[in-house]
This record gives structure tokens, C-alpha cells and sequence, in this order.
């Protein structure tokens, strides 16, 4: 049965495992940041479509010891690639070294593979596909950990936080995959009401609208493995339809996304409507000052701004400030913060009951968890 590994980001291993156990694949292998599963291609496919975490999946296809490059390039020669893709298709590879013995420069690596795949095609076809480094039809990694070498194809294409909603990104966009994260360790369900003061593109908000109407996390885009020859086309588009099936925009939810500027509560309210959640989220235009929202006993989760992205320091401290002040002022709240700064997070006064290690991009965060007028 072939073998797969989902690619999962800093701090989101587990959740990743638990969509895959839902998904009845038998786990094989963990590591720090992949989970290695046998499937059919058809639950890789659907892996794919509905991971709310994940950030991409790869195909583990060939696994060899290389100690020269001519060990390298003819192990690679002998799989055959011409099952994936044609030579009027593109490809690009990808390389990473870990405790490198003979093979130190990835760049070179990557060459050599490259002049495998290629040289394989002009020797039965004389053609080959071209290099495209954007946008290929077949991704190739190499793994090169000290005298081991393992290659694997990317299904994914696009990273999956990419569900192609988004059209404008804001200063300091969160990734999607993370956003949906951030619901999850908080333990919302649709039935709590959420307030996101401070939504910026409103990803959060749309993240949970989603996943409460049971909207595949694929559901806008495409894949890189629908561009393979092997692609189980008829197959997938039976299973894609029986999972489409169960989206359901007819929920009642609580959702309501703050911001101070009209302009980004717009694109906010336009990448809701592109993610086909527009009429689940409230929209309204305030400062974090005021906190006029219908809710007094509500879960809050939000990004702040923090000045290692965008934002004065000086002009952070008090929007911290601000915020505590006015969830202290009036109502009961379960109040979630990913913060980048532990010198602003101070600035709540708060004491926060759990603190969890995250990554907004390159930048080490924290999601505090602090609760709010409730009882001790």
C-alpha cells in the first residue's frame, strides 16, 4: 500500500494525527514535524481536501543509501517518473540535508536528481519536461539524512493553508491552517458564540464558520496530483461529491468580527463571501475600547498586532492595555491571544492559565489563554 506523510506545522502534530485516525488510514511513523500514513490514493486525495492542518502531503516513493553522486543519480534513473507526468508537463526539485556526510550542498543534490529525472525522459522519448519552479505539475523532495536518501512527490501543490479565498492579504496575514488551530485549543464549538475584536482579514472567523457548515478546507481549489497521470479522476470526483453532500450553510452561529479600519473590515467581509460564509459573521466597525458587542459571556480569539510585524510599540502597549480594560469593565470571557511580544502580552495585567508554544510564520509565538471575570 503506498505510503504517505502529512506535513504538519510547528505545534499542530496532534491535531493532524486526529484527522488522520478520523480518516481510518493506518499510521505508521511520527516525527517532529510529518506523520507518515499507508492509504489508497483515494484517502490521500481526500486527506488533501478536508485537512483543516496540515501543510501539504507528500508521496514517500523511494528510499536509497548514496555515498557519490553516481549512487545518487542512477537510483533515482531507475523509477520510473514518465507515470506521473508527460514530457509536455514541468516539474522542479526540492532539497534538504540533514547531518550531510557525503552530501553537503543541497543545491547540488537537487541538480543531480533533476539530470536523472530529465536524462530518464530523453532516453525514452527524447523530450523531456521543462523546470518550473512556480507552479510545476510534479514536485519532487529529496531527503538526504546523512547517507540516506529519500524522495517523495508533493500531492498538494499549493501549501493546503492556501484555500484560496484570500485576495487580499492584509499587512500581517494568518495562515489559515493556523487560524484553524487556534479554534481547536481553545475548544470552541459551533454552539459557543465567538468574537474575534481585532479580525484583521476575518480568518479566524471564517475558519470556524466553515468548519461549523462542514466546508471542506479544499473546497475553492485544486491539487497538484489532478495534474498526474496516474490520477484516479472518476473515482475522486464520486468520493469529492458524497463529501460536498454534507455542507450545510444553514447553521445558526454567533460570529462577530471587529476592526478599526472600515477599509480592512471589508476585505474581511469579501473573503467571507469568497469562502461562502458571508451571511454566518457580523460584521461591525469599533475600537477595542468599546467592546459593544451583543455578547457578555463569549470565547475571544484573536491575532493582536505585535511590533516585530506591524505597529508602533508604544501605540501596542495601550491597544493591550485598551483591550483588558474593557473585557475587565463588563462580561465573562474566555479570552484567547496568539502574542509575539511577551513584553506587550504583559500589558493585559492578566494571568494567563495556559500558555502554548506556536509559529506565525517565522516569528515564536504564544497562545495565551486567560480567563476573564469568570470564578476561580
Amino acid at each position: 500500500m503506498p505510503l504517505f506523510a502529512a506535513v504538519s506545522p510547528y505545534g499542530l502534530r496532534d491535531f493532524v494525527e486526529e484527522e488522520l485516525i478520523a480518516l481510518d488510514v493506518k499510521v505508521v511513523k511520527k516525527e517532529e514535524r510529518a506523520i507518515y500514513f499507508q492509504s489508497n490514493w483515494l484517502k490521500a486525495y481526500e486527506y488533501n481536501y478536508t485537512s483543516r492542518f496540515a501543510s501539504r502531503v507528500l508521496y514517500s516513493f523511494l528510499d536509497f543509501a548514496a555515498y557519490n553522486e553516481e549512487d545518487l543519480y542512477f537510483n533515482t534513473k531507475k523509477h520510473d517518473f514518465a507515470k506521473y507526468i508527460g514530457c509536455d508537463q514541468t516539474f522542479k526539485v526540492d532539497a534538504k540535508v540533514f547531518h550531510g556526510t557525503t552530501f553537503r550542498d543541497q543545491r547540488f543534490v537537487a541538480l543531480k536528481v533533476k539530470d536523472a529525472i530529465a536524462d530518464q525522459f530523453k532516453e525514452k522519448f527524447s523530450s523531456r519536461p521543462n523546470v518550473d519552479t512556480e507552479n510545476p505539475d510534479m514536485s519532487v523532495h529529496v531527503r538526504v539524512y546523512k547517507n540516506q536518501i529519500s524522495l517523495s512527490l508533493d500531492l498538494s501543490g499549493k501549501a493546503l493553508h492556501e484555500r484560496s479565498y484570500k485576495k487580499r492579504l492584509g499587512e500581517a496575514p494568518l495562515k489559515e491552517n493556523l487560524a484553524a488551530s487556534l479554534l481547536r485549543f481553545a475548544n470552541w464549538s459551533p454552539e459557543q458564540p465567538l468574537v474575534d475584536p481585532m479580525c484583521g482579514g476575518g480568518t479566524i472567523l471564517i475558519e470556524a464558520a466553515r468548519w461549523a457548515a462542514q466546508i471542506p478546507a479544499g473546497h475553492l481549489r485544486d491539487f497538484a496530483f489532478q495534474r498526474w497521470k496516474n490520477y484516479q479522476q472518476p473515482e475522486w470526483e464520486k468520493r469529492k461529491a458524497e463529501i460536498d453532500a454534507n455542507i450545510n450553510t444553514d447553521v445558526e452561529l454567533s460570529l462577530w468580527g471587529a476592526d478599526i479600519s472600515g477599509q480592512v473590515l471589508e476585505n474581511a467581509k469579501q473573503n467571507a463571501k469568497r469562502a461562502g460564509v458571508a451571511e454566518l459573521i457580523h460584521w461591525q466597525v469599533q475600537d477595542v475600547e468599546k467592546m459593544d458587542l451583543p455578547h457578555s459571556n463569549a470565547t475571544i480569539i484573536s491575532n493582536p498586532p505585535y511590533a516585530k510585524r506591524i505597529g508602533d510599540k508604544s501605540e501596542l502597549k495601550a491597544l493591550y492595555k485598551n483591550l483588558a480594560a474593557a473585557l475587565k469593565a463588563k462580561g465573562t470571557w474566555d479570552l484567547w491571544l496568539l502574542s509575539g511580544d511577551a513584553e506587550l502580552s504583559k500589558e493585559l495585567r492578566l494571568k494567563a492559565k495556559q500558555k502554548i508554544p506556536l509559529k506565525n510564520g517565522n516569528i515564536d509565538c504564544r497562545l495565551l489563554n486567560y480567563p476573564v471575570n469568570q470564578p476561580s
